[in-house]
């Protein structure tokens, strides 16, 4: 008797886990991909001997990566795969050229956080990533460590308990404004919405788990070398907040546009993968958040072609200014040799396959939404999917 198949569609990280998990387990699994090369979001691009990721510049909770090799009968090790942890976690770049710096070092965190809090300041941080780590807790026992292989296999007492104690009603910002009283500490600690496409005052406090996570097991990524440094100012992981902090993020999703002081995410690859750059140069990767895509977009592509031209340019500008105001870099924008973009119209082609895919037997397929909230991300297994709040990535050589 021949025995259970399975079909993986996509070979992003996700679903080759899914694939050797299943092969595992005596499936005869066969996996569709539509590009020539695998790793979805994790995949990587190759321009005149430079390199750029078209998705993650870092790792986060590394044990999730070592169980699931375990689970496979093997290790990170004996794959040949290691990990460098990334100290400081972040370099936080503020519009008065101020600039903050998240370690794990305990000692050193201590001085920055009380720079800004005061003598009883630390004390607060340590209230907050209890806090935060009692909400990951939750998550990994409830969420991250259950299948859901139906919806009504969401609805038990503990999933219900978790998403209470999880405290979506609360705003990431509100949950930082809790225990800080500076508002560059309670911005320091809420930033990282942007990774998940959400305005801090609008993604759920439940995420504050990523700060907990990053501070408790670090930042890392795959051990790749390192190079001389080219712009000894920035750092591997650079974050630039706007002045305007909450009108930066209203103008992104609630006007759907790029406000003129945008908060973003600056990444140095070739700090961490030597083999990113040539010899003497740099590939670095500036991630800013956008909003919606309109309605229009299909309908009318050649008018969105143009405008978002036209919103590239003007960002392209605007980053390489603030990087330069924040940081002392002169000259950057003569020192480019090579640029590669995406935006949200790259994405575009997601919604109509999804839509398919939704379609074929909807109800053995579950969707992670980009531009997520808490309630449809852990209680709707299958819903109305938007691919709208990706990129621009913008990306240059130097």
């Amino acid at each position: 008797m021949a025995g259970p198949t399975a079909v993986i569609v996509g070979a992003g990280a996700g679903e080759i886990a899914a694939a050797t998990q299943l092969a595992r387990q005596g499936f005869k699994v066969q996996v569709l991909e539509r590009y020539e090369s695998l790793g979805g979001r994790c995949s990587l691009l190759y321009k005149d001997g430079f390199r750029f990721d078209q998705g993650p510049s870092l790792v986060l909770m590394p044990e999730l990566f070592r169980r699931a090799f375990e689970d496979l009968g093997t290790s990170m090790k004996n794959e040949g795969v290691s990990m460098l942890r990334c100290e400081p976690n972040y370099c936080i770049w503020f519009a008065d050229r101020d600039s903050i710096k998240l370690s794990r070092d305990m000692p050193r965190l201590k001085a920055e956080i009380e720079r800004y809090e005061g003598p009883g300041g630390f004390y607060r941080f340590c209230a907050f990533t209890a806090a935060a780590g009692y909400q990951h807790k939750m998550l990994m026992q409830s969420v991250f460590n259950q299948s859901f292989p139906t919806l009504w296999s969401m609805i038990h007492i503990s999933l219900i308990k978790a998403v209470l104690a999880l405290q979506p009603s609360t705003s990431f910002y509100q949950q930082a404004a809790t225990f800080f009283r500076s508002e560059k500490m309670r911005r320091a600690w809420s930033f990282t919405s942007m990774y998940l496409g959400m305005s801090p005052y609008r993604a759920p406090g439940t995420y504050c788990m990523l700060p907990y996570a990053e501070i408790s097991d670090g930042i890392w990524y795959p051990k790749g070398g390192f190079q001389n440094e080219r712009i000894p100012e920035l750092k591997p992981h650079n974050v630039f907040l706007a002045e305007e902090y909450r009108k930066s993020f209203d103008t992104i999703f609630d006007e759907q546009g790029i406000p003129e002081d945008p908060s973003f995410y600056v990444n140095v690859l070739s700090r961490v993968y030597q083999s990113a750059a040539p010899t003497g140069r740099e590939t670095v990767m500036a991630l800013m958040p956008v909003g919606h895509l309109p309605k229009r977009t299909i309908t009318d592509a050649k008018r969105e072609q143009a405008r978002w031209e036209s919103l590239v340019a003007r960002t392209r500008d605007t980053v390489i200014k603030i990087v330069e105001e924040g940081t002392g870099v002169r000259n950057l924008r003569s020192k480019l040799l090579n640029e590669q973009v995406n935006t949200p119209l790259a994405w575009t082609v997601l919604p109509v396959y999804i839509h398919e895919l939704l379609n074929y037997k909807s109800s053995q397929v579950a969707v992670m939404f980009l531009s997520n909230t808490l309630p449809p991300m852990i209680l709707s297994p299958v819903a109305g999917c938007q691919i709208d709040r990706v990129g621009p990535f913008w990306t240059a050589v130097i």
